[in-house]
């Protein structure tokens, strides 16, 4: 499962917004946590800055299973509500 997702990838005045999915479907993904892909790349936790931005419209218990597990793996997730 993959969820879409909005981060930065570098930090300070340099960062810039860069969108891509939280998925477990990665050759980085190990032992059931996700990683953020980016243009391919695979980015952890430490790597992201000022955590993952999400909207969370999907009642979904995958969807819900894998904000668990990105959070247990170190990402700050900020969810928006859509209306």
């Amino acid at each position: 499962m993959s969820i879409r997702v909005m981060t930065y990838t570098e930090p300070g005045n340099r960062a810039e917004a860069r969108y891509g999915v939280l998925t477990t479907e990665h050759a980085a993904s190990s032992y059931g946590l996700p990683v953020v892909v980016v243009d391919g790349i695979a980015y952890g936790s430490a790597e992201v800055y000022g955590g993952l931005t999400m909207t969370h419209d999907e009642d979904l218990p995958l969807a819900d299973e894998m904000i668990t597990q990105a959070e247990a793996a170190g990402y700050r997730l900020h969810r928006i509500p859509t209306l």
